[in-house]
């Protein structure tokens, strides 16, 4: 993938307005970003005992967490004004990550419309490189200032 520093820029201020919000994103703070931009985005991330199941392998939770939030972060690289939310993600699970290893965690636009966005996610083991799992995102996009939570305030 072809990069640019403008949109790797882009890609890292995404990621520290997400994580700084608190709540589950922040989560995502020591995710690694190696590229961004054109609507893709490619991070790194060191399996942690705090991020297994089980049964010692990555959670299922987290990898539909990564795959939600990098190809979030991918779209909103070229889209930044939008607001969308995930109306579906559909994950295969194909192989479990052990805790101590590292994963790329690559996201990319497939196809943006007017009122829907198709994202892919494939998240695969950096030494090994076998597939962990394949993840199609779709979102909706909102007008620009759509409120998401009506306020009684």
């Amino acid at each position: 993938m072809k990069d640019d520093d403008g949109g790797l820029q882009l890609s890292r201020q995404i990621q520290e307005e997400r994580t700084s919000l608190g709540g589950f994103e922040a989560n995502l703070k020591r995710l690694r970003i190696v590229s961004g931009e054109g609507g893709s985005m490619v991070c790194e991330m060191d399996v942690l005992p705090t991020d297994r199941n089980s049964h010692g392998t990555l959670h299922g939770g987290m990898i539909c967490t990564l795959a939600d939030a990098v190809s979030s972060w991918a779209f909103h690289v070229v889209e930044r004004t939008q607001v969308s939310v995930s109306t579906g993600l559909h994950v295969m699970f194909m192989k479990p990550a052990k805790v101590g290893t590292t994963i790329i965690i690559e996201a990319r636009t497939v196809k943006r419309g007017r009122k829907m966005v198709f994202l892919e996610v494939t998240i695969t083991d950096k030494e090994k490189g076998f597939i962990v799992a394949k993840v199609n995102h779709s979102k909706l996009i909102l007008d620009v200032g759509t409120k998401l939570i009506k306020s009684n305030m």
